[in-house]
């Protein structure tokens, strides 16, 4: 198990902004977490994004479609250096309303 400073160096290693006390206005409610945020901590956590988002209380027919959509995101992330586009982008192939 990872500690509230382990986590918080992984991200800034990833690049992200965190300190122990954003680990903890995270887990308390007190920050939203981002959604690169949170693909970022499955990956840290050697985690299936996809599992890491819906686990298994999603019905196993949007599984695929959910992991379609969260490796659509990475890839768009990776590609682009502006979180915003790659949000904007994403949301244009799932649609407006974010259907899979």
């Amino acid at each position: 198990m990872l500690s509230q400073q382990d986590l918080a160096n992984r991200m800034r290693d990833s690049g992200f902004k965190w300190s122990q006390a954003t680990v903890w206005n995270v887990e308390n409610g007190d920050r939203p977490l981002r959604l690169t945020e949170a693909i970022e901590i499955a990956n840290v956590c050697s985690l299936d994004p996809a599992e890491f988002f819906g686990g298994n209380q999603q019905p196993a027919s949007t599984t695929p479609g959910l992991r379609l959509a969260v490796r659509t995101l990475q890839s768009l992330i990776e590609e682009s250096s502006n979180e915003g586009q790659a949000l904007k982008a994403f949301s244009q192939i799932v649609g407006g309303d974010g259907a899979l």
